[in-house]
């Protein structure tokens, strides 16, 4: 792939930060790299395809930019945002309100003792002797 594309082809996920805007796009299945976009300080610009857990959570134009399956908008949306003052300021403030959502709300220990209860049950589930896990008798 190197050399095919060169050099930077490989390049570290966080060299993508450094741009103001990333694009994410729900591919076959769920993008699993929303939260790292939106814990980069760049503004999101969302495709998405499937409904996914956090979107009763997460406001669309307050932490990231929603775009259409058809991505009609993109072009006036960057023009905006790089051409207007207005657009400017509101890609900026976008950028950093995704920022503090993801920090307060995915955090990694949250997702620890989540994965860690979901493994618990799953053990408890698949147990013979469920029936009786935790009961005393």
């Amino acid at each position: 792939m190197r050399d095919f594309f060169g050099s930077n082809a490989l390049a570290p996920q966080k060299e993508a930060w450094t741009n103001r805007y990333l694009l994410d796009m729900d591919g076959n299945a769920l993008s699993g790299r929303f939260y790292t976009l939106l814990e980069s300080l760049s503004l999101p610009l969302k495709v998405a395809y499937y409904r996914e857990w956090h979107m009763s959570r997460i406001i669309p134009w307050k932490h990231f930019v929603p775009l259409t399956a058809t991505t009609d908008e993109y072009d006036e949306i960057l023009r905006f945002f790089e051409e207007e003052d207005d657009g400017r300021r509101t890609a900026e403030r976008l950028a950093i309100e995704g920022h503090e959502w993801v920090k307060n709300v995915a955090r990694k220990e949250d997702m620890e003792v989540y994965m860690f209860r979901l493994l618990l049950e799953y053990a408890r589930v698949i147990d013979d002797d469920r029936l009786h896990l935790g009961f005393k008798q």
